[in-house]
């Protein structure tokens, strides 16, 4: 069936489940949503928003949400807008806005005077919070979390981003800060210093390539923007995920888990029932931590590793070099963790000062849940400290909050399916179909059954499926490697009579691969091997007897399967001992 949404640059299947889904939902907002997508008037769909204090009912909020938001983030429409340029100049202003927040910083004694009693006293609180949990910072420490990211840096592609290459293929690149924290890191590692220096230079500092900064590049957002990443020189990555991780780890003593979003979306659930809990986001935070604002808040001796390591400048898609005002940018290895730290100190810091009772506060990155009536408070000081309240992400009225991904109405879960790219394979199709059923199981309002107003554009996604597609054959819970059904669709085998479970079947990526040898893997695996067993040797020392534990590994390690870009489906089986099921087709209840 040929898509009737016209504005779309390839031929996908995209089209027509989102006309599906307007026609399931029902409402006048999705009938005026499809009108507006099939008219080619594609802005006007992605400008359109709806207002949750206006709703009592949250399937009818639900219907609605879904419906301005299915498409908002598909890259593929034909619209004249420019998203790089957009991402770009988005960019720039959170420089500007940086410049001025260093002014204002760095005059701030000056200016207490004119200050409001209630900034000063949050700030010095914050700082005081910051210092305390931080205490001296340690190379030592630090060096136990270097380590390469798995993507791309400046002078390796994404798909080598592989620690093999970055160990032994290029010529490690860094800015001449860093350059001295890079040299002492391969030292501490002699099979690396080895290999550098009997392939470049006997001289270890001639052995890296010295970068002015780091690498401004777009990636795809929504429709409207792209996002803004920085790409960091190798090096420099290398050293700042030793500083992130010392940060993540102080951050655990006061109730911040940075490896889980769970206390960030069960409170939001909790704040859509109460009211009394606010979701606070904020615009282009990673772009918006100042220089002053780190040496105000920050003990002397972290904020001099942080500069270290950081990349001063950054070379930008047309080749101009700009000095930054930040510290740091979405990229960096640090970045996450000093954004949320700064974060959980202001926030923190406007609790005590309000003596707000309630202390239910969670942070993750610039996602923050915290008592509502300190929203006020904190709306000052954030934007004293250069920070924006993102108005469409942020909540503390009425029955609707969202932190993390999750979104809630009266304590429902109602976070929408957002079409991200082309639906144009078969993984796709199982990706939208599993995620339309799953959507009609959380629209029926029970704990069982799914709404069967679904039940038709489900049907047609799966018909596009091959013929051994269209059974279900896993449950809910396992993934999209196939389609998910219940335990009578399926009607699994059990694994054997030894063993409490039933065998399913899905398909996974299997990439193509080489085998890497010789030294680059070898370092590889002495590296890895070392961080498991035990901390890396003393790096401000550099122990002596650090080459002689090397020894003692078996060099039999020299070879390991290196994953390349290239993949294929392959089948593959599996146990699950439990087995969710998402019931049947339910009529709808919706008035």
């Amino acid at each position: 069936m040929k898509p009737s949404v016209k504005p779309v640059r390839r031929s996908c299947f995209a089209s027509s489940i989102a006309e599906g889904l307007f026609s399931a939902l029902g409402t006048e907002v999705a009938r005026s949503c499809a009108d507006s997508l099939k008219s080619g008037r594609v802005l006007d769909y992605l400008t359109r928003s709806i207002d949750p204090l206006s709703y009592d009912d949250w399937r009818a909020f639900f219907a609605d949400y879904q419906a301005v938001n299915l498409l908002s983030k598909f890259p593929n429409f034909d619209i004249p807008i420019d998203r790089a340029a957009v991402a770009l100049e988005k960019f720039r202003k959170s420089e500007q806005s940086c410049l001025e927040t260093n002014r204002r910083v760095s005059l701030m004694y000056r200016l207490r005077n004119n200050l409001p009693e209630s900034t000063v006293s949050i700030l010095n609180a914050s700082r005081f919070k910051i210092h305390k949990l931080l205490g001296d910072f340690s190379w030592n420490e630090a060096s136990t979390g270097f380590g390469f990211g798995p993507g791309a840096n400046v002078g390796v592609r994404r798909r080598c981003g592989d620690a093999w290459y970055k160990f032994g293929m290029l010529k490690p690149t860094t800015t001449q800060g860093n350059l001295a924290l890079a040299v002492a890191a391969v030292l501490a590692v002699p099979r690396w210093h080895c290999h550098l220096t009997e392939n470049y230079s006997r001289d270890i500092r001639d052995c890296f390539t010295i970068v002015p900064g780091n690498k401004v590049i777009t990636v795809p957002k929504n429709a409207k923007t792209d996002r803004i990443i920085a790409v960091e020189p190798l090096m420099n990555m290398f050293v700042q995920k030793g500083i992130g991780s010392m940060i993540r780890r102080r951050l655990v003593r006061v109730g911040v888990d940075l490896d889980s979003q769970e206390r960030n979306q069960d409170l939001a659930r909790e704040g859509s029932l109460e009211g009394a809990l606010a979701t606070v986001d904020l615009s282009s935070a990673s772009d918006s931590v100042s220089t002053e604002l780190v040496d105000w808040l920050l003990p002397d001796d972290w904020s001099t590793a942080i500069k270290l390591c950081r990349s001063p400048r950054g070379v930008l898609p047309d080749g101009e070099l700009i000095t930054y005002q930040k510290v740091s940018s979405m990229g960096n290895g640090f970045t996450f963790e000093l954004e949320s730290l700064i974060f959980w100190a202001l926030c923190s810091s406007v609790m005590s000062y309000l003596k707000e009772p309630d202390r239910r506060l969670a942070i993750y990155g610039d996602d923050i849940v915290i008592p509502r009536s300190c929203v006020d408070v904190l709306s000052e000081i954030l934007g004293f400290s250069g920070f924006v309240f993102n108005g469409e992400k942020s909540f503390w009225n009425g029955p609707f909050r969202e932190s993390c991904g999750k979104h809630y109405f009266l304590g429902r879960d109602v976070t929408p399916i957002y079409i991200r790219k082309a639906v144009d394979d078969t993984e796709r199709l199982l990706w939208a179909a599993n995620s339309i059923r799953r959507l009609a199981y959380r629209f029926s309002g029970f704990d069982y059954g799914c709404d069967e107003r679904f039940m038709a554009v489900h049907r047609e996604t799966v018909k596009r499926l091959p013929m051994k597609l269209r059974r279900p054959t896993i449950c809910d819970g396992l993934g999209d490697g196939a389609l998910v059904g219940d335990f009578d669709e399926v009607c699994p085998r059990r694994f054997n009579h030894q063993y409490d479970g039933w065998l399913v079947q899905f398909q996974r990526r299997e990439y193509s691969s080489f085998v890497a040898g010789e030294i680059p893997m070898l370092v590889k695996a002495l590296y890895g091997l070392e961080r498991q067993s035990t901390p890396l040797p003393q790096f401000e020392a550099l122990i002596a007897d650090y080459a002689r534990n090397l020894g003692n590994i078996s060099d039999g390690v020299d070879q390991a399967i290196i994953p390349l870009a290239r993949y294929r489906l392959r089948k593959v089986k599996t146990v699950t001992q439990q087995w969710r099921n998402l019931g049947p087709w339910v009529t709808s209840f919706l008035d």
